[in-house]
């Protein structure tokens, strides 16, 4: 396997968290918390300067991740997911 792209997101890694539904003028809308939205608007900035402007991958993708947390909250899947949000996987 070739490593194509490596990314180091500096901060606490933020787990994906459930987007807030309502409802307002009988239309179902539904909001990212804003802790969330900023954490995956990181990582998709440092995946396209990655990228170096080139189009993102196609096809199968392996992603390997490590997560150093001080105080972790939430499992292990939503700190992927958002991850996987954040490169448009």
């Amino acid at each position: 396997m070739t490593l194509l792209c490596e990314l180091s997101i500096d901060g606490e890694p933020v787990p994906k968290a459930r987007a807030r539904t309502f409802q307002r003028g009988g239309k179902v809308m539904s909001i990212t918390p804003t802790k969330t939205r900023r954490w995956e608007d990181l990582i998709r900035l440092r995946a396209v300067q990655a990228w170096g402007g080139k189009d993102p991958y196609t096809g199968p993708v392996c992603l390997e991740m490590t997560f150093f947390c001080w105080s972790p909250r939430g499992d292990l899947s939503n700190y992927i997911k958002a991850v996987e949000d954040g490169i448009g996987t």
